[in-house]
């Protein structure tokens, strides 16, 4: 038998890499349990608060629910695809494992000037929401009020949305082709959610609580600082 080239071993390892692909196709994702209407996230993940004050007890994302135990698929971080589990980031957190204290949600919208002006802000800000234990996740829509999105909006463009209005590319983004936050309200963005990973409470779902400005997002950092 002829021996081992490097150059033989050299091109294997490409053609492996090459062959085994590096998509979304090739992702093994947790299982999310249901959407936002409903079912059951597992023993390890918060459960609803048992209130008959409150009627906004459900695994929903609106003010005062508990954020659903979901995963969006269709995810972009640093260039690479990947996805994100709320149970996950819940677990990191809880476990000390990262330092994140809140999620935070940023949904933007192409051709939406106003989002651009926040999320300008906030990226000037970057370092102190990272200090802040902020777990950052922007999303593009094409829709700016909520309706069905088209099927060619797909990640790449939702990249090309917030790489414009200058979203860090250190902080993961998707186009929500689940629907999950699309669903969720139908009113004009920019739109931001934030959720205590402490319980994964939903304590902000509004394009109204902070404005899209400096101001704005001084009072946002201000707000998850006190998690």
């Amino acid at each position: 038998m002829a021996p081992v080239t490097k150059q033989f071993l050299f091109a294997l390892i490409i053609f492996l890499l090459l062959g085994s692909g590096c998509g979304q196709e090739d992702l093994v994702f947790p299982d999310a349990g249901k959407d936002q209407s409903g079912g059951t996230c597992g023993a390890a993940y918060p459960a609803i608060a048992d209130s008959e004050e409150n009627e906004q007890d459900c695994y929903c994302i609106q003010e005062g629910g508990t954020f659903p135990c979901l995963v969006w698929e269709s995810v972009r971080l640093n260039g690479q695809d990947t996805y994100i589990s709320a149970t996950g980031i819940y677990l990191d957190a809880k476990h000390e494992q990262t330092n994140s204290r809140s999620l935070v949600i940023v949904v933007s919208a192409e051709n939406c000037s106003t989002c651009a002006v926040l999320i300008a802000a906030i990226k000037q800000r970057a370092a102190d929401f990272e200090a802040a234990g902020a777990y950052m996740v922007g999303m593009a829509r094409r829709s700016l009020t909520g309706n069905a999105e088209e099927p060619d909006f797909d990640l790449d463009k939702a990249e090309i949305v917030l790489a414009s209005e200058a979203w860090p590319t250190t902080w993961p983004i998707t186009n929500d082709a689940e629907g999950y936050l699309s669903r969720a309200f139908d009113t004009a963005t920019p739109w931001i959610i934030v959720v205590d990973l402490r319980d994964m409470g939903v304590r902000v779902a509004s394009n109204q609580r902070f404005t899209p400005d400096h101001s704005g997002v001084e009072e946002l950092l201000q707000f998850i600082d006190e998690f």
